[in-house]
């Protein structure tokens, strides 16, 4: 562990640091290091002989970058089952404590379209957490791995039910409709208009969908004078 951490040191930006630190407000120990290092490290990790146990014995990360690359490390393993997977994403998932890290792991972990029953029983938990990361996680694992036919309507009912009403999870619910909304734009309307989410989130989704300039204005029209609430405030990162 103490090799690691003295690469994540070396390849430290100061400047980067203030960058990156500007975008996660409420993050300590940030470094400055990029991500695509952090990636090029992961799958180096993740071939070594030595992997599963350095993953078996890792201690709580000290660091942001430490956290972001232990999440690779784990979306990068080759595994022996799918079943392997989602334990290390179990064990992952707790450490999770900001939007970044939960954005990039989810969209790192491509395996899971070959197994979406699994993956939507797995996480059923998440999906109805109180807990404003492990929900944030439910739905981007939905807005990344779930638009698609088969899977529209559990993954909208999913959506509406989420109980977290912290900030980071109802953007990431916004967020996940208008992925939705992009793909499936009559199906995701309907939705909206049946007021299955809260006034609230359902404002934060018209604005993502207005953003996206995936919407006809007359649609858009439509969509707005259904918004009950103005949006609640953006915080200075992604949303």
């Amino acid at each position: 562990m103490g090799e690691v951490r003295a690469l994540l040191a070396c390849a430290a930006e100061e400047e980067y640091r203030a960058f990156a630190s500007a975008l996660l407000p409420g993050t300590s120990h940030v470094l400055g290091v990029r991500l695509p290092y952090l990636r090029r490290l992961a799958g180096q990790i993740a071939k070594a002989p030595w992997t599963r146990a350095w993953l078996e014995n890792h201690p709580a990360p000290e660091s942001f970058e430490e956290t972001m690359l232990l999440g690779f490390v784990i979306a990068a393993l080759p595994t022996e089952s799918f079943e392997e997977r989602l334990d290390g994403i179990a064990r992952f998932v707790p450490y999770i404590d900001n939007w970044s890290v939960c954005d990039s792991f989810c969209i790192s972990l491509k395996d899971v379209r070959k197994n979406r029953a699994r993956t939507f029983a797995f996480l059923t938990p998440y999906l109805q957490s109180e807990n404003e990361f492990a929900a944030r996680f439910g739905a981007v694992m939905l807005l990344d791995h779930f638009v698609c036919d088969d899977w529209l309507d559990a993954s909208l009912q999913a959506l509406s039910a989420i109980p977290s009403q912290a900030h980071y999870a109802r953007m990431a619910v916004a967020w996940a409709v208008q992925t939705f909304y992009a793909a499936y734009p009559e199906a995701v309307e309907t939705f909206l208009l049946q007021e299955r989410l809260d006034a609230s989130t359902t404002a934060l989704a018209v604005n993502k969908i207005a953003q996206s300039r995936r919407c006809t204005p007359e649609a858009l029209a439509h969509l707005r004078a259904h918004s009950w609430k103005k949006p609640l405030p953006v915080h200075p990162a992604r949303g």
